[in-house]
């Protein structure tokens, strides 16, 4: 702990004056050329170090790149968060679509009051701003790419007027909230439930209305900057990150109403090998993980009998080894037992998601979240004594999730509106090792919201699934949809004349879930990354890896952003990858 103080005081005055990069430059070299080890490590410098030992070897490349004809689309980067691990992979593609004569430009944030780099369980760093730019400026001057910040954007007048605009805004009035057209208050609903790590719809407290007021601060600031740069630069393409955070999301919703063409993308993980695996969408946001546009590609193509057995083989491994419980007890005595629960009634499973996750936030139908789903769900179970309901709450409720902890828990909001519940409804807590996949297998009909497990279910075909949210799944031809809460009760009425998927139904969800799984996750590589999500070694040479025909996959992405084509695996790469055994066994 002292040691770490005594670093932070001496290297305070150098980040200060911008001096952090350039010094730990020097320190690197010396360590790795004499082995001192009492040179401080820096976790951002080390990439920037042996990116610039890239940049090194690229002389030759970059010197036919200066001779190339650049009148190609320009491509806006909007990267906001000023990490290397994102900077790391944009500014690497931007480099590819240099040498497709595309011009790439950078925009980076800068002292807005709240960010998706914040977690309201930690106290912020004051100079995170600092080090966000520092990192940003970093990586755009190493591989020589346009930067432009907030202030090169906007005067700090757009700063006063954005405070003044929502210093007096009232709770009720913030979701609504609207500035120059935008619908900032919903852009900013995944980003303000994200930081409170709880549903906001649910929230009525003063915590909550100062963090509404200050992400529709940040965000009044940024259309004001994204209505500049839009403007200035005249982008043909917009190339940005998740799509759901209010930093992307009201660039992406400015640039669909001025027809400019959106390509999104997100981490796909695989045994969270983060930075291995991207997934993209084009004119949406990678969150939402619609598949609207594939799906009418894939949805009338039948599986090979090799992709049949790789999903499978996906389907037992989820089933075998989940992501929060890797050792889940499967049987189905040893769960009656627990639960306290005969056999005896029809059992109705219930899965909620975590209520704050940014694949639940703004994909409501007929509730207005997670917890009066459940809420309603129970009234009408009080009231309907002829089946069991088992509430499986999504495990994730108590893990720490890269900093953050859930701060709202279904099992409290449940005790606190209905006190002792009657002895047809039970609830399975986050921290139970009871098997999910198991209590899928004695359910008579499975409820959910957007959770994965309402597709595994119509995989499984032994039940009736009714998706109560706007899942990436819905209405693609297998499992009820209801419109309504009359429909969703009418249904539940009558859930012992619902019929499970039929084998053609089956078969839909099992083309969706290899085109979810397998298709649309995409392999490249441009770095790996130890435990903690530090970048630990870059895997090119030079930035002839780059160049066109080196690299099958980054060709697709890079045809897919350029000319608009989905960038979706086509079977040949996708055996091809299966092949290499790069997915799991």
């Amino acid at each position: 702990m002292f040691i770490t103080s005594v670093k932070e005081i001496l290297f305070w005055p150098l980040r200060r004056l911008g001096l952090t990069y350039p010094i730990t430059y020097v320190l690197l070299a010396l360590r790795k050329r004499f082995g001192w080890q009492f040179i401080p490590y820096s976790s951002q410098a080390e990439p920037l170090f042996q990116l610039r030992r890239v940049m090194h070897k690229s002389k030759s490349v970059l010197s036919e790149m200066a001779q190339l004809s650049v009148d190609g689309p320009i491509v806006l980067f909007p990267h906001m968060r000023g990490q290397s691990y994102g900077l790391a992979f944009e500014t690497l593609l931007a480099q590819r679509l240099r040498f497709d004569g595309a011009r790439p430009i950078f925009l980076a944030c800068q002292d807005l009051p709240l960010c998706d780099n914040r977690y309201i369980d930690e106290p912020a760093d004051p100079d995170i701003c600092r080090y966000c730019l520092q990192t940003s400026r970093a990586y755009a001057k190493q591989m020589n790419l346009p930067l432009y910040t907030l202030s090169d954007l906007v005067s700090e007048e757009s700063y006063k007027k954005a405070y003044e605009f929502t210093r007096s805004l009232a709770l009720n009035s913030c979701f609504h909230c609207q500035y120059r057209g935008v619908p900032i208050g919903e852009l900013c609903e995944v980003s303000v439930t994200h930081y409170l790590c709880l549903d906001v719809q649910e929230s009525a407290s003063s915590e909550a209305l100062q963090t509404w007021r200050d992400f529709l601060t940040g965000a009044i600031v940024l259309v004001d900057a994204y209505d500049e740069a839009l403007s200035r630069f005249k982008p043909d393409i917009l190339f940005v990150w998740n799509g759901r955070f209010f930093w992307n999301s009201v660039v992406l919703w400015m640039a669909q109403r001025r027809g400019i063409r959106i390509v999104s993308y997100e981490t796909g993980l695989r045994n969270w090998e983060a930075g291995k695996y991207w997934l993209f969408r084009q004119e949406i946001a990678a969150a939402e993980l619609d598949l609207n546009r594939p799906w009418r590609t894939w949805r009338d193509v039948p599986l090979t009998s090799d992709e049949d057995s790789q999903l499978d083989k996906e389907v037992q491994r989820r089933t075998n080894d989940p992501v929060y419980y890797p050792d889940p007890v499967k049987s189905r005595e040893i769960i009656l037992n627990e639960l306290g629960l005969k056999d005896d009634k029809p059992v109705v499973a219930m899965f909620p998601n975590l209520t704050w996750d940014s694949t639940v936030i703004g994909r409501r139908t007929i509730f207005k979240s997670v917890i009066e789903w459940v809420k309603e769900t129970i009234r009408f179970a009080k009231r309907n004594r002829d089946f069991s309901l088992i509430i499986r709450v999504h495990p994730a409720e108590t893990i720490d999730l890269g900093g953050r902890g859930s701060r709202e828990h279904v099992v409290d909001d449940i005790r606190r509106e209905f006190g002792n519940l009657p002895d047809n409804i039970w609830i399975i807590p986050p921290d139970s090792k009871l098997s999910s996949y198991t209590l899928l297998d004695m359910a008579s009909l499975v409820l959910v919201y957007t959770g994965t497990i309402g597709l595994e279910a119509s995989i499984n075909a032994k039940s009736p699934v009714i998706i109560c949210g706007r899942a990436h799944y819905a209405d693609k031809g297998f499992g009820y949809f209801p419109q309504s809460r009359e429909e969703y009760f009418e249904l539940l009425s009558n859930f012992n004349q619902l019929a499970p998927p039929s084998e053609q139904e089956s078969a839909l969800a099992r083309r969706l879930a290899y085109l979810y799984w397998f298709r649309t996750i995409i392999p490249l590589q441009f770095f790996t990354r130890d435990r903690r999500g530090r970048i630990t070694h870059f895997t090119l040479d030079s930035l002839e890896d780059l160049l066109p025909g080196r690299n099958s996959y980054l060709d697709l992405i890079a045809n897919g952003i350029l000319a608009g084509d989905e960038i979706v695996l086509p079977r040949e790469l996708e055996r091809e990858h299966r092949n290499n055994a790069i997915f799991p066994e």
